[in-house]
């Protein structure tokens, strides 16, 4: 049986390994960015879901404790990672555009963690009509190939040290 480029990720990984060797190292690295981006776009879509639960919980999920508790006990997911899932999706909610960019998968998980962090806490300085451009440079440095979790922290360091002086 052949494999096709499309099979890759969209198909069931079971025996997959064994006849990835079909594939050239273009098909490969194609395969592997996505599976990456699918990766980004189910993340958001549980996010997202999980959410809506805990806006509406029902028997379930209230004798779990809480939606992240819920999700882990019908994942293979730790307790602390369901509630990690359902306090990022609390948290996009005042904040439409890191949730918007979050959703459609040019911003991850833990890059949309940092941003949302610095919108709820921000530095004591930085007056409220700051906040739209200080969002609009954080996602630009969480989106794209090129984002990296040191420069969404750079990006919050500078923030803070700018809003935080006395000048």
């Amino acid at each position: 049986m052949s494999v096709l480029l499309s099979d890759v990720v969209s198909g069931s990984a079971v025996g997959l390994r064994g006849r990835l060797w079909q594939l050239s190292a273009a098909e490969l690295r194609e395969a592997a960015a996505s599976a990456s981006a699918e990766i980004l776009r189910l993340e958001a879509i549980r996010v997202a879901v999980v959410d809506e639960l805990s806006l509406r919980p029902d028997d379930q999920v209230i004798a779990s404790r809480g939606v992240g508790a819920w999700l882990a006990s019908n994942t293979m997911l730790q307790v602390r990672d369901g509630k990690k899932i359902a306090a990022l999706g609390a948290a996009l909610r005042p904040f439409p555009a890191v949730a918007a960019r979050f959703d459609c998968g040019d911003c991850s998980f833990d890059h949309a963690v940092l941003i949302v962090a610095f919108c709820e806490s921000p530095p004591k300085g930085m007056p409220d009509e700051a906040m739209p451009r200080c969002i609009d440079l954080l996602l630009a440095a969480a989106s794209g190939v090129e984002a990296t979790t040191t420069k969404v922290r750079n990006v919050i360091a500078t923030l803070e040290r700018i809003f935080e002086s006395d000048e």
